[in-house]
């Protein structure tokens, strides 16, 4: 399977985390309607880029992806989440689980 380490570690498989738009450019051209993007710790490209880049970001991400028949999935600690972004993020994406 197939990944990508947002790191800023200079390593093979790592890509810095402020390089959103390369990032995204990497994952649309090989995305198809098998492939489901999982992305983990929404948090820290927000430490890194802040909320409004990662925000949009990841709508971008998801509206290519699903002209794609695609699945995005992301990872997201409500707890660390101010309530204004949170509830953007919700207006976005739909809640796979209601746990905190």
């Amino acid at each position: 399977m197939p990944y990508i380490w947002m790191t800023k570690l200079n390593v093979k498989e790592g890509v810095l985390p402020t390089r959103l738009a390369p990032l995204l450019q990497y994952i649309v051209d090989r995305a198809d309607g098998n492939t489901v993007v999982l992305v983990d710790c929404v948090e820290y490209l927000i430490i890194e880029n802040g909320f409004k880049a990662v925000f949009k970001f990841l709508t971008t991400l998801k509206d290519y992806l699903s002209t794609k028949g695609a699945t995005l999935i992301l990872i997201v600690n409500r707890k660390t989440m101010d309530k204004r972004e949170l509830t953007l993020l919700e207006k976005e994406f739909k809640w796979l689980s209601g746990k905190v």
